[in-house]
């Protein structure tokens, strides 16, 4: 990946008052893309006026557009957002929101950003089983309808089984396929990630039974670590300390 991180930061230091944290979204902070995948810029800033029902629902059209600059070997997508649309979707349990939040890639962080992070590991609870269970289903309906599964088509279904595992049996959000890899040690894994980012290849190499072993073997894993789940059924205080935060940044 070739991005200018300097000039990332300097644009959101110029363009908010008060940013509050600013990091890489999308399919290239999993880790799965390839050379023409866009880099997907997001992040939060505050309002003078925080609002914390949440009306900015998106981001101003200029910010969700596509830029040129700051240099960078793919397009640049911004999708920076207030700080209180982002508090809102973690109260609904949205579970992107808790992606972008536990980015590896993190361009500008603030104290503020550190507090909620502090904050979203301790409202994580079994809520976010339903939309995990939404994305593998959805994920699965397009892996099942390609004659010839791509590589992403793999990795994005085996990333959100692993993500599922991960965060109902350790209580940890982890958002990278390569970090998750290293708990699972999955050869499969391993060898499309090589073909992916060294090779730039994204036709899946492999036999189609290796891909249905690995899907069996997560598929048994995910209902194994719901059912012996640490997380709790629901977060205490969850709204309290999010609407706490947010006014800490009035």
């Amino acid at each position: 990946m070739i991005i200018d991180t300097k000039k990332i930061v300097e644009k959101v230091k110029s363009q908010y008052k008060t940013p509050v944290f600013c990091v890489l979204g999308g399919s290239r902070c999993y880790g799965i893309y390839n050379q023409d995948t866009p880099y997907v810029i997001t992040g939060s800033y505050a309002a003078s006026i925080v609002d914390e029902s949440g009306i900015y629902k998106q981001a101003p059209e200029e910010e969700a557009s596509i830029h040129k600059a700051p240099k960078a070997d793919a397009p640049l997508i911004w999708e920076m957002q207030e700080i209180g649309y982002l508090v809102k979707r973690l109260k609904s349990d949205d579970l992107s929101a808790f992606e972008e939040i536990n980015s590896p890639f993190v361009f500008l962080e603030t104290p503020k950003f550190r507090e909620l992070k502090d904050i979203s590991r301790k409202i994580l609870s079994a809520a976010l089983l339903k939309p995990i269970q939404e994305r593998i289903e959805k994920k699965k309906q397009v892996f099942l309808s390609h004659e010839s599964p791509t590589n992403s088509d793999i990795l994005e279904l085996a990333r959100d089984y692993m993500q599922g595992v991960y965060l109902f049996r350790m209580k940890k959000f982890v958002v990278s396929v390569k970090r998750l890899n290293e708990y699972f040690e999955l050869g499969i894994i391993t060898s499309i990630l090589d073909n992916m980012n060294r090779k730039n290849e994204n036709y899946y190499l492999g036999s189609p039974g290796d891909a249905e072993k690995l899907f069996a073997f997560l598929h048994d894993e995910f209902n194994s670590a719901i059912e012996y789940s640490i997380l709790p059924e629901t977060a205490e205080n969850k709204d309290s300390m999010l609407s706490g935060y947010l006014r800490s940044l009035r």
